[in-house]
């Protein structure tokens, strides 16, 4: 498994994660800086009409389809980090 040039970790989908982050660095992204994108305590519905208005979103989703991201908001969509929340 290739290993994540930010993180050092291993990266289970590398090539959409290669193209996100070009689109990031191209258009950026509405997400960016904001912390409660990635803090297991924020409603998704708070954030849904952030990611939805975003030039990266949909490249954001292929992105979290193919990786199954441990936490935060990705697309739109929550991802936790703890195990066993709901």
């Amino acid at each position: 498994m290739k290993v994540d040039n930010y993180t050092g970790q291993p990266n289970p989908a590398p090539g959409p994660y290669q193209h996100l982050t070009r689109m990031i660095e191209r258009h950026g992204a509405n997400c960016t800086g904001d912390p409660r994108f990635t803090a297991d305590g924020t409603h998704v519905n708070e954030l849904k009409p952030i990611c939805e208005t975003c030039p990266v979103q949909p490249e954001c989703c292929q992105y979290a389809r193919k990786a199954t991201p441990t936490g935060g908001i990705w697309a739109g969509q929550r991802h936790h980090t703890t195990k066993g929340t709901p």
